[in-house]
This record gives C-alpha cells, structure tokens and sequence, in this order.
C-alpha cells in the first residue's frame, strides 16, 4: 500500500497562528533597543518591545538580563526604560 502519510501538523493556517501568537502581526507595534545594559551585571543585549494595539497586550523580550536574570528594568543612554512585563 503506497498511500501518502499526510502531517497535520505540518501546515498551519493563518487562523492558527493568529491564535497562538495573540493577533495578527499587523496588529503590534515594536520598540526595537539594539545595545541596553544590565544595571546589574552590565551585560549589554537587544530589547525588543512588543505592545498589541487590539489586546492591549505587552511583551518583553527577554524580560529579564540573559547574563544574570535581573528582572528589573535595563538602562539605554543610561536612562532606564521601565519595568519589564513578566509574560507569566
């Protein structure tokens, strides 16, 4: 029996990514930060600010120094950005 095994999970809709993901690209705005650093350990990474227009909905990522885990807001010109939005 030659039949084609097909995946069902190999094909996603735009229905099913709109759902996992929260709303359709479209729908957020990004802040993009190229170098903020750890006021704790000076660790300098890439922020990216996620905010949905139509959930309301916030994202950090990462929401935390992937160096030492601070959790608190990092620096950028030396201004803090804010407190972070914990996504759990």
């Amino acid at each position: 029996m030659s039949e084609e095994r097909k995946d069902i999970h190999a094909e996603l809709t735009d229905e099913a990514v709109e759902k996992v993901t929260g709303g359709a690209a479209e729908d957020w705005d990004t802040e993009r930060y190229n170098c903020v650093v750890c006021p704790n350990c000076q660790h300098v990474y890439h922020l990216v600010i996620g905010h949905n227009r139509v959930t309301g909905q916030t994202v950090w990522s990462p929401f935390q120094c992937p160096s030492c885990f601070y959790r608190g807001g990092p620096l950028y010109n030396g201004e803090p950005i804010g407190d972070p939005v914990i996504p759990f």
